[in-house]
């Protein structure tokens, strides 16, 4: 008994998934957005247009709510999916993964910041703001299971099972360029450097890995 399934549902579950990923991608990357409807949050961290209290903060609550949920139904459909097939744990642990970064995702828009610097008002250190803390253990933690998703595949798609060459090349170039923006954006907040460009840089990224999962998950089944 043939373990693919027939072609047609094949080709529709993958298409179904692929626009689920998509627009979790987008509406991951709201930022954009900032800039119409809450510009003078959009100098600091992302996550200050979340803040309660700042114009339209529950728009982006929602957004990153629904981005969050949208990450785990595509992990839900991606597991069904891979059960028609045989089993990979490294290829598990990806799909995994990406349901952790939509879990915390989730939890990370329900618990926002508390306090939004601007010209006129100062927060305390971030050190000494256990709030702060809490929300950014939960965003590192929701980063990390991205992180194990898209180095998973990379090495699935790279090392295991090498897909064309332009593919391989893409991946690579794509995935040191995530780790060079997400660590400097992780060295610019932690010494209280500027770190907007290089956070929307690294959004923009989380949101091109994230949409394309379920094509390099089906790459790497074919």
């Amino acid at each position: 008994m043939s373990l693919q399934p027939p072609r047609p549902v094949h080709n529709k579950l993958s298409h179904n998934v692929a626009l689920l990923a998509v627009a979790s991608g987008v509406l991951y990357c709201s930022w954009p957005l900032g800039y119409l409807l809450n510009p003078n949050a959009t100098r600091g961290l992302a996550s200050n247009l979340t803040v309660a209290g700042q114009p339209y903060s529950l728009v982006f609550v929602v957004l990153d709510i629904t981005s969050g949920l949208l990450a785990v139904l595509v992990m839900i459909r991606l597991l069904r999916f891979m059960s028609q097939y045989r089993r990979s744990r490294i290829l598990g642990i990806a799909v995994l993964g990406l349901g952790v970064f939509g879990l915390l995702t989730i939890l990370d828009a329900v618990l926002p910041l508390d306090c939004v610097a601007t010209a006129t008002h100062a927060c305390g250190s971030i050190f000494q703001d256990p709030y702060f803390i809490i929300h950014g253990i939960i965003s590192v933690g929701s980063i990390f299971g991205l992180t194990v998703t898209i180095v998973a595949l990379w090495w699935l798609l790279v090392r295991e099972r090498p897909a064309s060459v332009r593919l391989r090349y893409a991946l690579s170039a794509v995935l040191i360029l995530w780790f060079v923006f997400g660590l400097g954006t992780g060295l610019f907040i932690t010494f209280g450097l500027p770190s907007t460009d290089s956070q929307h840089a690294f959004i923009v990224l989380n949101s091109l890995l994230l949409a394309c999962t379920p094509y390099l998950v089906r790459r790497y089944l074919r």
